[in-house]
C-alpha cells in the first residue's frame, strides 16, 4: 500500500517499477499549483549533458512556484546527470534555493519534496540510453515528489527510451507553457 505520493507519480512508478501491484492510499491534497506535468524543450545546443535550453525552463517555473508562495524548502531539483546538477546548483544559489535540495536522482533517495523538478538533460551520445537502463532512476524521481512532478527536457527524444515513454504519456504539457 503506497500512502506518499499523488497521482500521477503513483501511477507512474506502480507501472514502471512494481507491474501495477501497488495499492494506493493517499488521499489527494487541494492545490493552487499547477498539475504535474512536462515542460517540452528543445535539445538544442547542448554542453555536454546540460541543455540551456532547459535552465531558461527551470528558471521560469521557478518564478512562477515562487509566485503561488511555494517556499523554497519544499522544492527538489534533481537529475540524472553530475555536469545538469553544476547548473542547477548556479541556479539555486541564483534564486536562494536550498543547496541540500539540489542533486543527482540517486542522492535524492530516502527523501522527499512536496515538489519535484526533474531536469533530463542528455546532450551527450547515449545518456538518455543509460538513464533508460533501468526503472530505478526514474522510479527514485518520480517517487520523491509527494505532491507536484515537473519534468523539463525534450520530450520526443525521452518518449522512445523505456520507463520513459510511461513518463511522457501520463505528463501532459505543462499548462501554462508559453515559449520556454
Amino acid at each position: 500500500v503506497h500512502r506518499r505520493c499523488d497521482e500521477p507519480m503513483f501511477s507512474i512508478s506502480n507501472a514502471i517499477a512494481y507491474d501495477h501491484m501497488m495499492v494506493h492510499s493517499k488521499p489527494a491534497i487541494v492545490s493552487n499549483l499547477p498539475p504535474s506535468s512536462w515542460i517540452d524543450v528543445d535539445n538544442i545546443s547542448p554542453e555536454g549533458n546540460w541543455i540551456p535550453s532547459e535552465g531558461t525552463a527551470l528558471r521560469q517555473l521557478l518564478f512562477l512556484l515562487k509566485s503561488k508562495e511555494i517556499a523554497s524548502d519544499d522544492i527538489f531539483l534533481i537529475s540524472p546527470f553530475r555536469d545538469v546538477v553544476k547548473h542547477l546548483r548556479l541556479i539555486g544559489r541564483e534564486l536562494k534555493l536550498d543547496q541540500k535540495k539540489i542533486g543527482t536522482v540517486h542522492t535524492t533517495q530516502g527523501k522527499e519534496a512536496k515538489v519535484v523538478i526533474l531536469v533530463l538533460g542528455g546532450g551527450k551520445e547515449g545518456a538518455k540510453d543509460w538513464a533508460a537502463l533501468k526503472p530505478n532512476l526514474l522510479n527514485v524521481a518520480v517517487s520523491r515528489a509527494k505532491h507536484r512532478l515537473y519534468v523539463i527536457g525534450a520530450k520526443k527524444d525521452w518518449a522512445r527510451r523505456q520507463y520513459f515513454d510511461v513518463l511522457t504519456r501520463q505528463l501532459d504539457a505543462f499548462p501554462e507553457q508559453q515559449q520556454w
